[in-house]
């Protein structure tokens, strides 16, 4: 019976022993994780400021984009129009007797 108490005595302090272990590894890999990203952290800051001037230089040429857009889209309308229109009379010319000659 002794045996047996010892065994199981073992058997935990290793036991034990390997999950301290665990933990601790896992304790120092989120250490580390923590200051990776307080440095990803600065770094995405500094950029933010650093390309903080760049919004005015784009604004115009987002609205200048814009109208491109709609001009374009108007032309597509237009021409999806024209096409329609050069259908109908394709599909009126096609239905038309022939003229006799």
């Amino acid at each position: 019976m002794a045996l047996l108490r010892t065994l199981t005595l073992v058997y935990t302090a290793v036991l034990v022993l390997a999950l301290a272990v665990a933990l601790t590894t896992i304790a120092v890999y989120l250490w580390r994780v923590a200051f990776a990203l307080r440095d990803v952290r600065a770094a995405l800051s500094l950029v933010r400021e650093r390309t903080g001037p760049l919004r005015q230089h784009l604004q115009p040429l987002e609205a200048l984009t814009e109208e491109h857009v709609e001009a374009f889209e108007d032309a597509t309308t237009l021409l999806e129009r024209a096409t329609g229109q050069l259908g109908e009379h394709e599909k009126a010319l096609l239905a038309a007797p022939p003229a006799s000659a």
